[in-house]
Formats: structure tokens, C-alpha cells, sequence
């Protein structure tokens, strides 16, 4: 599943933006596997990854494929969309390619 890298746990997003990031990253990685039919290949998998913000942006690495080839892009979504009362699939709407 998701991965929040523990310096950037550390970091001052607060424990509601933490949280709503990792549900926002689960779905990102189940879509993923959904949408690129990953799931019908043997080894296919989705990771999704917070490598960086700042105060407008969360900085997201989308890595997915399978045993034979491996996808990596680039993403944003707006921090202000964590601490927002949209619902998940509603926030992963706003997540954008880099």
C-alpha cells in the first residue's frame, strides 16, 4: 500500500492531512490497477508515494506495471484538497499529471 516516507511524517502536515493522504493514496493505487488493467497481469501493481510538498502541493510518485515493465508519473495534488470535506474519490479527482 502507500508509503508517507517517515522524514516527511515528521514533516508539519498536520495528522488530519497525513491521514486523508494515506485513504487518498490507497484509492490512487486500487484505481490504478483498475484503470491500467493491471490487475489482469500477473505482478501487476500500483504504488503511490508522497515524495514532497510544500505549501501549495503534495508531490506524488505514481509507479505501476508489472514483472516486465514498470510505469513511473510524476503527480501533484493541492494540499488545501486534504483538508477539504470532499469525499475520497472526489480529492482523487483533483489529483493531477505532472
Amino acid at each position: 500500500m502507500s508509503k508517507i516516507t517517515k522524514k516527511l511524517a515528521k514533516s508539519d502536515l498536520n495528522s488530519f492531512e497525513l491521514s486523508e493522504l494515506k485513504n487518498v493514496l490507497d484509492k490512487f493505487e486500487i484505481y490504478t490497477i483498475i484503470n491500467t488493467g493491471m490487475k489482469h497481469l500477473k505482478g501487476g501493481f500500483a504504488e503511490a508515494e508522497m515524495f514532497n510538498y510544500d505549501d501549495e502541493y503534495i508531490k506524488i510518485e505514481l509507479c505501476y506495471g508489472d514483472e516486465e515493465i514498470k510505469h513511473i508519473e510524476n503527480c501533484k495534488l493541492k494540499r488545501s484538497v486534504l483538508r477539504s470535506k470532499k469525499t475520497i474519490k472526489e480529492k482523487l479527482n483533483e489529483i493531477e499529471t505532472t
